[in-house]
């Protein structure tokens, strides 16, 4: 079964190949192919990565790869915002399937644009910024997940086994998927239905 801090790896539903951990310079990603002769001209992209999620997007490898530059900073942009943990901030996540169509979704709940018009002033890739309004902050949605954690585990430890539970932020919303015979219990215990979802889950969890 998922562990808590195995959540966000997995949105990220996200985020296979496109996560990073250090800002690079934009310039790396201009030329469109290599030089005659050279072999890879982006170093700080693996070029196996790039040749994997180009198979996967049915993109060319160099579109793959500047994709996969961008990560760094947008892994950076979520990290400074989940630190602000304030009541405005409620989310981040990445969509599109090549360089084109990427963007990045932010969602506020209050301000929304001053929000963006501020992290575009910072961050290097301002055109893929948008902006998305949303009824709960990040931080509330943390609380309803540990919440939610707990009302699990105060189950019997063979039921708890077979519950998963996720952050689903583009929908701002707790996800509970479980196998039939537990929903109805779950969805007694549920104290916000508007936002903690309890769905029937199509394969059960394996026990750990």
């Amino acid at each position: 079964m998922p562990k808590p801090t195995l959540i966000f790896a997995a949105l990220a539903c996200c985020a296979l190949l496109l996560a990073g951990v250090a800002s690079q310079p934009n310039s790396a990603v201009a030329q469109p192919e290599a030089p005659e002769g050279v072999d890879w001209i982006i170093p700080q992209v693996e070029r196996y990565d790039a040749e994997m999620l180009a198979q996967r997007q049915n993109i060319t490898p160099m579109e793959a790869a500047t994709m996969l530059a961008r990560q760094p900073a947008i892994g950076e942009l979520r990290a400074k915002l989940v630190a602000r943990d304030d009541d405005n901030f409620a989310g981040l996540w990445v969509t599109g399937t090549s360089p084109e169509t990427q963007r990045v979704m932010v969602a506020f709940k209050d301000n929304l644009d001053a929000e963006l018009a501020l992290l575009r002033a910072d961050f290097p890739y301002p055109e893929l910024l948008q902006g998305v309004a949303a009824a709960r902050s990040y931080s509330e949605l943390r609380a309803l997940y540990q919440q939610t954690i707990d009302q699990r585990n105060s189950l019997a430890a063979a039921d708890a086994r077979r519950i998963d539970i996720m952050i689903d932020e583009p929908a701002n919303e707790i996800k509970i998927y479980a196998p039939a015979d537990l929903l109805a219990t779950l969805e007694a215990m549920v104290a916000d239905a508007s936002a903690i979802k309890v769905i029937e889950a199509q394969h059960e969890s394996a026990d750990d």
